[in-house]
């Protein structure tokens, strides 16, 4: 059996992905806390995930200039996206939680 598949060219916008942000999380994987360090992190919601897409409402246990901890003991270990959103940037990163 054959298939066709037309390809249609856009150029009402394009698809990066290439991250937009310089972030630093450490350290991955990660065990009982993990660091997120960015500049001008307080004018980003920092939002976790788990790999089914639901929040696990992690807030954050030490807060430094750009820099925050979150204390991770309670989350099951797996995988989680870190999701960082502002009024211009959404984007998300990957960590792995292992005890």
């Amino acid at each position: 059996m054959k298939h066709t598949v037309n390809v249609v060219a856009s150029t009402g916008g394009s698809v990066s992905t290439t991250p937009k942000l310089e972030i630093k999380m450490y350290p991955v994987p990660t065990n009982n806390e993990l660091t997120v360090e960015l500049d001008a992190i307080k004018n980003y919601k920092i939002s976790i995930f788990n790999s089914l897409g639901q929040n696990v409402n992690l807030h954050p246990t030490i807060i430094a200039l750009n820099k925050v901890t979150f204390n991770t003991q309670g989350l099951s270990d797996g995988i989680y996206f870190v999701q960082f959103r502002n009024n211009e940037i959404k984007e998300s990163r990957k960590i792995t939680v292992t005890h």
